[in-house]
């Protein structure tokens, strides 16, 4: 559950978001919205946990999995975090 202001809870507990390797994102320069979304999934894929996207960080190699909350809060990714605080005010 996302609110304005931060997650207010995940379910299941264990659930984590991948954050692309730093390279990856260089890559992406230059692409068309529609040309990321279909390299990245730019809805941000959920995994119910971090043995669940196992799949997607064999895919990926130097990628990481983060429990939603830490995601969330963390600085270098802000692109993702302002995008979801984005979809909540649509809504709105």
């Amino acid at each position: 559950m996302f609110t304005p202001s931060g997650v207010e809870s995940a379910d299941p507990a264990g659930a984590v978001v991948p954050i692309l390797p730093p390279r990856e994102f260089d890559r992406l320069a230059g692409m068309t919205v529609e040309d990321i979304d279909a390299s990245m999934c730019a809805q941000c894929p959920f995994y119910s946990s971090a043995e669940a996207a196992q799949g997607w960080l064999d895919a990926h190699p130097g990628g990481r999995v983060f429990p939603v909350r830490q995601a969330w809060e963390l600085s270098f990714h802000r692109a993702w975090r302002d995008r979801m605080s984005a979809l909540l005010n649509l809504g709105n």
